[in-house]
């Protein structure tokens, strides 16, 4: 289960000296931490690009709360009436109106084929969530969460892979669509297992990822590719 919905850094491709005059036409707002970007309908819809920072991207639905992705620096996404985003750190963000960023996809290719890439993947993560609430129990989501963090973050210390996902129990809960306390009972019981170690918050030690992934066949599969 992955933590964001793409790989394609958007930023970069903005930061050549020939789109200089489309940076020009961003406008740039800096966010403290756990500040609102979007609130639903009452934000106008438009598009933004992380320059910095870490955002969640969430559904609401009274008190419960399911997280969609993180974005990081580089990722693009808008403002869209049905999903909640707040800031995880302090954050700065380009914004731009839709109606000018649809004639930017008109007047620079590159850029389109860029976005198409964007929400293929945006897609890609859609059916992952779909398929890991419907087919994965708890055990095989963590266990795929925590592969996909240590084939993306992860470093060897000589006894196994560390990664520092920066998360609480609670938002790791909101990732995998349960509640703290499960989230809390399974990685304890991993830990006893020896598959995983906790470090600290949000950090931790997966001695043989693998063996982890082996909890989840899916997640296995994608070890191997």
């Amino acid at each position: 289960m992955r933590t964001h919905f793409s790989d394609t850094d958007i930023l970069h491709l903005l930061r050549q000296p020939e789109y200089t005059h489309l940076r020009n036409q961003l406008h740039t707002v800096r966010f403290p931490a756990g500040s609102m970007v979007s609130d639903g309908p009452r934000e106008p819809n438009s598009i933004f690009v992380v320059e910095s920072g870490r955002l969640r991207v969430y559904l609401g639905y009274g008190e419960k709360e399911f997280t969609l992705a993180h974005l990081r620096p580089g990722d693009i996404y808008s403002t869209h009436p049905r999903t909640l985003i707040t800031t995880l750190d302090p954050t700065v963000l380009h914004f731009i109106a839709t109606s000018r960023f649809q004639t930017w996809l008109q007047e620079t290719p590159q850029l389109g084929g860029a976005v198409l890439r964007v929400l293929g993947e945006m897609l890609g993560q859609t059916f992952t969530i779909i398929e890991g609430l419907a087919f994965k129990d708890i055990t095989c989501r963590l266990a795929e969460l925590l592969v996909y963090e240590v084939r993306r973050n992860g470093s060897f210390d000589g006894t196994g892979y560390c990664v520092e996902m920066g998360l609480t129990i609670e938002q790791m809960a909101s990732i995998v669509g349960s509640s703290r306390q499960t989230v809390s009972t399974h990685l304890n019981e991993l830990e006893r297992r020896g598959l995983i170690e906790k470090l600290g918050r949000g950090a931790f030690r997966v001695r043989d990822p693998e063996a982890l992934a082996a909890c989840c066949p899916i997640a296995a599969s994608s070890m191997e590719k």
